[in-house]
């Protein structure tokens, strides 16, 4: 039990310190790109979605609003930003036996391409940046009494 609890907290840590330099590096919070809101109800609503439930795209804004789901759901999204960005997210919901409604999403972000230059600004290449994150939860109706 120590050994585990030893492990978890180191893995805390280093999860915690390894996100420090993103978000300090340039002045402003890290991982912008979840600004970003996935489907069309909620990007209708300007992201003003946490009081929805029974809609795959809850798993973003309030994870329990899967509970009412009861069923089977898919949502794929894809999206031509200016400046040449591109984004997609790809969501699937289902009911678990004796655990409620479990939902993954991976959600991404294409930036484009970039010149790479030397240090006195010469070009010397090009690079790809993008943004990756994958979601999961699980949902669970208690009692009927709490809706």
């Amino acid at each position: 039990m120590k050994r585990q609890l030893i492990i978890l907290i180191v893995i805390i840590l280093a999860v915690t310190f390894m996100n420090l330099d993103a978000s300090e590096s340039s002045g402003k919070a890290g991982y912008q790109f979840l600004r970003t809101y996935t489907g069309a109800r909620p990007s209708a609503l300007a992201g003003a979605f946490v009081s929805f439930s029974g809609d795959i795209h809850a798993i973003y804004f309030n994870p329990s609003g899967l509970a009412e789901l009861g069923s089977q759901m898919v949502s794929a999204s894809y999206l031509n930003h200016v400046l040449d960005f591109q984004s997609g997210s790809v969501m699937y919901s289902r009911p678990l036996r004796r655990l409620g409604q479990g939902a993954i999403a991976i959600n991404y972000m294409n930036y484009g391409e970039f010149d790479e230059t030397d240090i006195n600004g010469n070009k010397v290449g090009t690079f790809n940046a993008g943004s990756f994150v994958i979601t999961s939860s699980l949902a669970r109706l208690l009692t009927d009494k709490l809706l």
